[in-house]
């Protein structure tokens, strides 16, 4: 009896001791795992879609031509990337390794460019970071604050001056925010395992590697 009630009182007084400790803080995750799946909704200001510009005597109104959202399917070296844009158009590219598939508005024809890990031709590109994320410094770590309603990790920079927030549970990215732009994240079960092209991308880089084979750039 005695010893459940030294238990008991133990408990008691653990509990009291502990109530006041910060909960640990995650490691935050800024580049995607081996297989991920995410959307980026990003919220224009009005200031800036207004003035956007669209090609001389079209029809494009103004922030018709801003991406909205983006789709990202992650599995080892390939991403295949689908961006929204304001007007309703749909932009879809692949990645592999340091290679952009993309096809092209005039031809039809599928591209593949490579890219440089620094200033990727595609500036959706899944870079070293999560798109939005580069500028990101543990230095600029101020604590927490909500988003959304979430208890956040909250990063503030002044150069460039801009908001990060991060899941307090997860260490995702929840938003980033700057110039007036705010990025939304959200992520889904994980992608596939060994995601793979369509059979007509798949054959636009097979014949793509053969080139560079017989140009003794590849093996």
């Amino acid at each position: 009896m005695k010893t459940a009630l030294k238990a008991f009182l133990f408990f008691l007084l653990s509990g009291s001791l502990f109530a006041g400790q910060a909960r640990p803080r995650p490691a935050l995750i800024t580049a995607p795992k081996e297989t991920m799946r995410w959307t980026v909704k990003i919220r224009h200001p009005s200031a800036r879609a207004a003035t956007s510009p669209a090609s001389p005597g079209s029809a494009v109104s103004p922030g018709s031509q801003l991406p909205v959202e983006m789709d990202f399917v992650h599995s080892g070296e390939v991403t295949h990337v689908t961006i929204a844009f304001g007007g309703g158009e749909k932009l879809e590219f692949w990645q592999i390794g340091r290679y952009n598939l993309s096809r092209s508005t005039q031809t039809g024809k599928i591209l593949i460019l490579k890219s440089d890990p620094e200033a990727p031709p595609y500036p959706y590109a899944l870079g070293k970071t999560f798109y939005g994320l580069e500028n990101v410094k543990p230095a600029d770590d101020k604590g927490e604050a909500d988003f959304g309603g979430a208890p956040c990790l909250y990063y503030h920079g002044s150069s460039p001056d801009y908001e990060a927030w991060f899941d307090a549970a997860t260490g995702l990215p929840k938003a980033y925010r700057e110039g007036g732009a705010t990025l939304v994240y959200e992520f889904f079960p994980a992608a596939p395992q060994g995601l793979a092209l369509p059979a007509e991308w798949r054959a636009a880089w097979e014949k793509h590697r053969l080139r560079l084979r017989a140009a003794g750039l590849a093996r």
